[in-house]
Parts: structure tokens; sequence; C-alpha cells
């Protein structure tokens, strides 16, 4: 009798869980000719469809938004369902908090003279770990909703996806 009621919660468990995390297909963030994007006011400004050595700086203004991972991958492996419950919240100060439940990983961020990379570095936690996303990030697009970035190193590649949390950091 127990097995009959098992099998269906145990089922229907694992329904929700593998569901919990909006999944979508990333947009290619390789490629250099990225068309032009529209700078919505109060938004981030958008990078333009110029090469990294002609582009003139625009601001990034991640402090300005709650973010929370729509894609991520580490060496062609999908990390996304590990990160996506996390919010991100970046200050003016170049610290950053990412939250999850009731816990809280540190860390600090900084852009370039350019705002075509960003450097961002997580404190050691013994219960979340975000060791993936310590590092020096390209980035490659901006919109109004998202933050594309990659780091392409010889033994390295990763591609992340920012999207703006209209919920905030919990």
């Amino acid at each position: 009798m127990k097995k009959k009621f098992f099998v269906p919660a145990a089922m229907l468990l694992l329904a929700f869980s593998a569901a919990s995390c909006k999944k979508e297909t990333p947009a290619p963030a390789t490629d250099n000719s990225i068309a032009r994007e529209i700078a919505v006011p109060g938004s981030p400004a958008a990078i333009v469809s110029k090469s990294s050595s002609e582009r003139t700086p625009t601001p990034l203004v991640l402090e300005k938004y709650s973010w929370k991972v729509g894609y991520i991958s580490v060496n062609g492996i999908n990390l996304t369902p590990s990160y996506c419950e996390y919010g991100f919240k970046f200050n003016s100060n170049n610290s950053v908090l990412a939250t999850k439940e009731f816990a809280t990983v540190n860390g600090s961020w900084s852009l370039n003279n350019s705002n075509s990379l960003i450097a961002m570095l997580f404190d050691q936690n013994e219960k979340l770990s975000l060791a993936d996303l310590n590092g020096n990030w390209e980035i490659v697009r901006v919109t109004s909703r998202s933050v594309y970035m990659q780091i392409n190193d010889l033994s390295f590649q990763a591609e992340l996806r920012f999207d703006a949390d209209p919920f905030g950091v919990r």
C-alpha cells in the first residue's frame, strides 16, 4: 500500500524540482558583430555593434537592478539549474550580494575603463559555492533586460547571462 503512494509522490516531486527554473536556450554570445541594441532610458546602456577597440565606453549600471542567472555554461556543461535560484545585487561600492533562500554569499565586482570586462570574485562559502562565477568576464552584449558575458581561455570556456529580476533579491 505504501509503495502505491510513494512512487507517484516521488514522480511529482521530481517533476516540480526539474521545472523550478525557467529553461531558455541561450543566444549565441560569441558573435562579435552584435546587432545594435536600443538603450532604453533608465535601463543598462547598450553596447553597439563595433569591435571592442572601437566601442565608446557606455555606463553599465549593474547596481540599478537585481539580477538572476538566466543561463550559465562552463566547458560545455549547462549549470543553469545550480545557479538560477540565486538573486544578485551589485552595489555601487563594488560589493555584490548573492542570495539564495536565507543564505548570502558576499563578493566584489569591478569594470574596466571601457566597460568591456567585469571581474567578479565571490567569497568561499561552505554551503553555497559560486566559484564558476569568479573570473574576468568579457561583456559581449547588453540589452534592456540582460547582460551577456563570456570567458574564452584555452582551458576554460564559459558563457553567462544575467537577467534583470523584477522581484529583486529576496
